[in-house]
């Protein structure tokens, strides 16, 4: 569960920023070309981040890396809380979180199917129709 609401945190942060642009433009005196900047540059980073989070969530450990992005992550959030120009907001959201973030997703993600052992039993459907049968498929 901590780990869904961390993922769910890190992918919903574009989606507020991008919600409340004009507040923040308003409250920083900044314009939102410059806040689309930060925003492409938060989603950049993160995404391009992701591969090397995931290496080094298997080279230190998922636990240790998703504990260490949460901490990146958390510097950032408090760097962005306490902005008060663009410069500030650009490097602590965009940059720090990011990195943070980047680091937190790969990790939570393959911890449900490796502490969970599903059996699934031989489908008798053809392999054309086999993938769409996938889903029909009983569990044990």
């Amino acid at each position: 569960m901590v780990l869904g609401m961390a993922q769910f945190v890190m992918v919903i942060d574009g989606t507020v920023m991008n919600v409340s642009i004009t507040t923040v433009v308003a409250d920083l005196g900044t314009t939102v070309s410059s806040m689309q900047l930060a925003i492409a540059t938060f989603t950049l980073t993160m995404a391009a981040l992701m591969l090397a989070g995931s290496g080094i969530g298997n080279r230190i450990g998922r636990r240790r890396a998703f504990v260490i992005g949460s901490m990146i992550y958390g510097i950032g959030s408090l760097i962005t809380a306490l902005a008060d120009g663009f410069a500030m907001l650009f490097v602590g959201w965009s940059i720090i979180e990011g990195i943070g973030a980047a680091l937190v997703i790969p990790p939570s993600l393959p911890w449900p199917p490796s502490t969970t052992q599903v059996e699934i039993e031989p489908s008798p459907t053809p392999c054309l129709v086999e993938s769409l049968a996938l889903p029909l498929r009983r569990v044990r």
